[in-house]
């Protein structure tokens, strides 16, 4: 269904049968570095700043794969997606939702609730968190007009705390169609 509300054809994704063997390398090390394993090729593992950084850089990519309306890069984000879902069936996840009007406070009640988490003692908090803040589209790029990671500034530059604000695609309702995949991962 989620390729239908992104307006790709079950015949668009059936078109490419397999992924190719770079594609699923790919995957794989996007897989493995969000979940903070080490790669084989990784001869003397990391330290913690590289696996963070690695995680950071991998959930970027992974959001944008997830975000894509290319068809190899949604059969690309359905792979991910499903090898995900099977490697960390165990972890838990808290999802909370935030909308209302402009200029409400909606920024700012994130980042001093997101702020509040990271401050709470460690048996009590979560070890890391999330914003996933959808944006109105620009009518000139299509893109997010990234106004909630900048109001957040305290928060993105938190380093147990990743901000991503992405566009909603001129998708109405505050989400974008691709919104519950990328909180999925």
């Amino acid at each position: 269904w989620r390729s239908q509300y992104l307006g790709l054809t079950a015949t668009s994704i059936k078109s490419i049968s397999t992924l190719s063997e770079d594609d699923e390398k790919n995957i794989d090390r996007l897989a493995h570095d969000i979940l903070g394993k080490q790669r084989s090729e990784d001869v003397d593992g990391y330290r913690t700043s590289s696996k963070t950084m690695r995680q950071r850089i991998a959930l970027s990519k992974s959001i944008t794969l997830v975000e894509s309306k290319s068809p190899k890069r949604r059969k690309m984000a359905d792979s991910l997606l499903d090898r995900l879902m099977r490697e960390s069936s165990k972890t838990n996840t808290f999802r909370l939702g935030i909308c209302g009007p402009p200029g409400v406070g909606k920024s700012s009640i994130v980042e001093a609730l997101g702020l509040y988490i990271l401050g709470l003692d460690k048996n009590e908090a979560p070890e890391k968190i999330a914003v996933l803040a959808i944006d109105p589209s620009s009518h000139v790029t299509g893109g997010s007009i990234l106004g909630d990671k900048t109001r957040m500034s305290q928060l993105s530059y938190h380093p147990n705390a990743y901000v991503r604000p992405s566009p909603s695609s001129g998708v109405l309702g505050g989400i974008g169609a691709y919104t519950y995949d990328a909180a999925s991962l």
